[in-house]
């Protein structure tokens, strides 16, 4: 839930007898661990939003979902005029229907904290430019495998199409200036 509701929390799914144990385990943990009021309040609003306006929310989300994809994809390709996903120096992940997509270095400085220096540049001149809050993926120094840095984007429901323009040109440019190799 605290990523998807904007709140904490979760759910239980598995076989009955392990769900009934954990359910009741877990009363010690209900006061001593809960949910905050103003967050359990901020998942009955998204729930009941989502019960009442979840069709047209959803056909939104997917429409900007696709829609930004394809401008980046463009604004990538433009960079480059050769029409492909990678441009400039950013390579875009994730699938057109994802609320999620990753921009990553087409070619890395060969050491994370370069590669993420370079991606911090980015995310700064796309706020300068569009206004558009983009972030670094931070992982753990302790994960053995991190993942590639990346920019991280999410699209929402509420997006104008004049604000996904805006952003994916502001990184078209902000990606034609990384360097090419």
């Amino acid at each position: 839930m605290s990523a998807s509701l904007a709140t904490v929390g979760g759910f239980c799914l598995g076989e009955p007898s392990v769900v009934n144990h954990q359910r009741l385990s877990s009363t010690a943990y209900c006061f001593s661990a809960s949910l905050p009021p103003f967050n359990a309040t901020a998942g009955i609003v998204a729930l009941r939003l989502l019960r009442s306006e979840g069709k047209d929310r959803v056909a939104a989300l997917r429409r900007n979902c696709v829609a930004m994809h394809k401008l980046l994809t463009a604004a990538l390709a433009g960079s480059r005029g050769d029409g492909g996903a990678e441009g400039g120096g950013l390579w875009l992940m994730g699938d057109e229907i994802s609320p999620v997509k990753h921009l990553h270095l087409v070619h890395s400085t060969g050491n994370r904290a370069g590669d993420e220096a370079l991606l911090y540049q980015v995310c700064d001149e796309v706020l300068e430019k569009a206004g558009a809050l983009l972030v670094v993926c931070d992982y753990s120094p302790l994960q053995k495998r991190a993942p590639r840095s990346s920019i991280r984007l999410t699209i929402c429901a509420a997006h104008t199409e004049e604000q996904l323009e805006a952003c994916a040109a502001a990184i078209g440019k902000a990606a034609a200036r990384l360097p090419s190799a």
